[in-house]
Protein backbone atom coordinates (compact mmCIF):
# COMPACT_ATOMS: atom_id res chain seq x y z
CA UNK A 1 0.00 0.00 0.00
CA UNK A 2 1.54 3.54 -0.95
CA UNK A 3 1.28 6.21 2.05
CA UNK A 4 -0.73 9.66 1.10
CA UNK A 5 1.74 12.66 2.11
CA UNK A 6 4.39 12.30 4.73
CA UNK A 7 3.62 11.12 8.00
CA UNK A 8 1.38 13.92 9.74
CA UNK A 9 4.40 14.81 12.58
CA UNK A 10 6.82 16.35 9.47
CA UNK A 11 3.98 18.62 8.74
CA UNK A 12 3.94 20.99 11.77
CA UNK A 13 6.19 20.87 14.84
CA UNK A 14 4.21 20.54 18.13
CA UNK A 15 4.41 19.87 21.79
CA UNK A 16 3.03 16.13 21.04
CA UNK A 17 3.73 14.48 17.47
CA UNK A 18 1.85 12.59 16.08
CA UNK A 19 2.74 9.72 14.21
CA UNK A 20 0.13 8.62 11.82
CA UNK A 21 0.64 7.91 8.24
CA UNK A 22 -2.41 6.57 6.16
CA UNK A 23 -2.09 3.89 3.76
CA UNK A 24 -3.84 3.92 0.52
CA UNK A 25 -6.57 1.14 -0.02
CA UNK A 26 -6.13 -0.92 -3.51
CA UNK A 27 -8.70 0.44 -5.27
CA UNK A 28 -10.01 -3.38 -6.10
CA UNK A 29 -10.05 -4.30 -2.79
CA UNK A 30 -13.25 -1.69 -2.36
CA UNK A 31 -15.32 -3.66 -4.53
CA UNK A 32 -19.02 -2.16 -4.08
CA UNK A 33 -18.14 0.15 -1.79
CA UNK A 34 -16.95 2.58 -4.42
CA UNK A 35 -20.23 2.49 -6.07
CA UNK A 36 -22.05 4.21 -3.26
CA UNK A 37 -19.20 6.28 -2.65
CA UNK A 38 -18.52 7.53 -6.01
CA UNK A 39 -16.82 11.49 -4.13
CA UNK A 40 -14.11 8.29 -2.96
CA UNK A 41 -13.44 7.80 -6.98
CA UNK A 42 -9.72 8.07 -5.98
CA UNK A 43 -10.13 5.65 -3.38
CA UNK A 44 -9.63 5.78 0.12
CA UNK A 45 -6.44 5.43 3.31
CA UNK A 46 -7.08 3.90 6.48
CA UNK A 47 -4.69 5.94 9.20
CA UNK A 48 -1.82 3.74 10.52
CA UNK A 49 -2.51 2.99 13.80
CA UNK A 50 -6.05 2.84 14.42
CA UNK A 51 -7.46 1.87 11.25
CA UNK A 52 -9.82 4.33 10.72
CA UNK A 53 -11.07 4.92 6.68
CA UNK A 54 -10.91 8.31 5.31
CA UNK A 55 -10.98 9.71 1.66
CA UNK A 56 -7.44 10.79 0.48
CA UNK A 57 -8.44 14.23 0.79
CA UNK A 58 -9.01 13.50 4.90
CA UNK A 59 -5.48 11.80 4.59
CA UNK A 60 -3.35 14.37 2.81
CA UNK A 61 -4.50 16.98 4.93
CA UNK A 62 -4.83 15.28 8.40
CA UNK A 63 -2.23 17.37 9.92
CA UNK A 64 -5.55 20.60 9.84
CA UNK A 65 -6.81 18.51 12.07
CA UNK A 66 -4.17 17.48 14.54
CA UNK A 67 -3.04 20.89 14.78
CA UNK A 68 -6.45 22.80 15.21
CA UNK A 69 -6.03 24.33 18.03
CA UNK A 70 -8.75 24.24 20.41
CA UNK A 71 -9.67 27.08 23.02
CA UNK A 72 -10.91 26.89 26.73
CA UNK A 73 -14.31 28.11 25.61
CA UNK A 74 -14.81 26.16 23.17
CA UNK A 75 -17.71 22.90 23.37
CA UNK A 76 -17.24 20.08 21.23
CA UNK A 77 -19.34 18.06 19.68
CA UNK A 78 -17.87 14.38 18.82
CA UNK A 79 -20.36 11.78 17.66
CA UNK A 80 -20.67 8.88 15.77
CA UNK A 81 -22.63 10.07 11.81
CA UNK A 82 -26.30 9.39 12.18
CA UNK A 83 -27.14 9.60 15.82
CA UNK A 84 -28.70 13.08 16.60
CA UNK A 85 -25.45 14.96 15.91
CA UNK A 86 -27.29 18.13 13.81
CA UNK A 87 -30.41 18.29 17.37
CA UNK A 88 -27.55 18.24 19.26
CA UNK A 89 -25.95 20.69 17.75
CA UNK A 90 -28.71 23.09 17.61
CA UNK A 91 -29.78 22.77 21.21
CA UNK A 92 -25.90 23.02 22.29
CA UNK A 93 -25.61 26.37 20.12
CA UNK A 94 -28.55 27.61 21.49
CA UNK A 95 -27.39 27.51 25.35
CA UNK A 96 -24.61 28.37 24.79
CA UNK A 97 -25.86 31.68 22.96
CA UNK A 98 -28.66 32.46 25.64
CA UNK A 99 -31.24 31.35 23.34
CA UNK A 100 -31.16 33.56 20.77
CA UNK A 101 -33.38 32.40 18.48
CA UNK A 102 -33.12 35.34 15.86
CA UNK A 103 -29.13 34.89 15.73
CA UNK A 104 -29.98 31.15 15.02
CA UNK A 105 -32.98 32.15 12.15
CA UNK A 106 -30.23 34.57 10.66
CA UNK A 107 -27.69 32.21 10.33
CA UNK A 108 -27.40 28.43 9.14
CA UNK A 109 -26.07 25.92 11.66
CA UNK A 110 -23.47 24.60 9.40
CA UNK A 111 -22.08 28.16 9.96
CA UNK A 112 -22.72 28.40 13.61
CA UNK A 113 -21.66 24.93 14.65
CA UNK A 114 -19.28 24.10 11.94
CA UNK A 115 -18.73 20.32 10.98
CA UNK A 116 -14.70 20.39 11.63
CA UNK A 117 -13.70 17.91 8.91
CA UNK A 118 -16.20 18.53 6.61
CA UNK A 119 -13.99 20.31 3.55
CA UNK A 120 -12.02 17.23 3.77
CA UNK A 121 -14.05 14.66 3.06
CA UNK A 122 -13.75 14.31 -0.69
CA UNK A 123 -11.77 17.13 -2.65
CA UNK A 124 -13.69 20.28 -3.33
CA UNK A 125 -11.06 21.47 -6.43
CA UNK A 126 -14.23 20.88 -8.62
CA UNK A 127 -16.83 22.06 -6.46
CA UNK A 128 -18.85 25.71 -7.35
CA UNK A 129 -17.88 28.69 -4.85
CA UNK A 130 -20.93 28.43 -3.00
CA UNK A 131 -20.32 25.41 -1.46
CA UNK A 132 -17.20 26.82 -0.04
CA UNK A 133 -19.48 28.85 1.99
CA UNK A 134 -21.68 25.93 3.11
CA UNK A 135 -18.44 23.78 3.67
CA UNK A 136 -15.86 26.13 5.83
CA UNK A 137 -12.31 25.05 5.70
CA UNK A 138 -10.47 24.31 8.88
CA UNK A 139 -8.79 28.02 8.69
CA UNK A 140 -11.92 29.71 8.80
CA UNK A 141 -13.03 27.74 11.52
CA UNK A 142 -9.99 28.82 13.39
CA UNK A 143 -10.86 32.18 12.76
CA UNK A 144 -14.50 31.99 14.31
CA UNK A 145 -15.28 33.90 17.49
CA UNK A 146 -15.61 32.38 20.38
CA UNK A 147 -17.57 30.57 21.82
CA UNK A 148 -16.95 28.07 19.19
CA UNK A 149 -19.44 24.90 18.80
CA UNK A 150 -17.97 22.63 16.58
CA UNK A 151 -18.72 19.37 15.40
CA UNK A 152 -16.60 16.39 14.64
CA UNK A 153 -16.71 12.89 13.51
CA UNK A 154 -13.62 12.11 13.86
CA UNK A 155 -11.79 9.82 16.71
CA UNK A 156 -9.88 11.74 19.48
CA UNK A 157 -6.18 9.94 17.99
CA UNK A 158 -7.07 12.18 14.75
CA UNK A 159 -7.68 15.43 16.96
CA UNK A 160 -5.21 17.53 18.42
CA UNK A 161 -3.59 16.06 21.42
CA UNK A 162 -4.95 18.79 23.99
CA UNK A 163 -8.36 18.93 22.92
CA UNK A 164 -9.78 17.11 26.22
CA UNK A 165 -7.18 19.17 28.64
CA UNK A 166 -8.13 22.68 26.83
CA UNK A 167 -11.63 22.57 26.34
CA UNK A 168 -13.02 21.87 29.21
CA UNK A 169 -16.99 21.99 27.93
CA UNK A 170 -16.72 19.21 26.25
CA UNK A 171 -20.38 17.61 24.98
CA UNK A 172 -19.30 13.71 24.45
CA UNK A 173 -22.38 11.54 22.68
Amino acid sequence: MAVVGAEVAKRRPSKSVHRIKFDVIAQSKLGPFSDHFPHYAGGVVRSDPGGFVMSQEFGRNAHEFFYFQPRKDDVWILTFPKCGTTWTQELVWMVVNDCNAEAARNSPLFIRSPFLEASRIASLQSAPPEVHVLVPKVEVIEKSPSPRVIKSHLPFSLLHSQLLETSKQNLYI
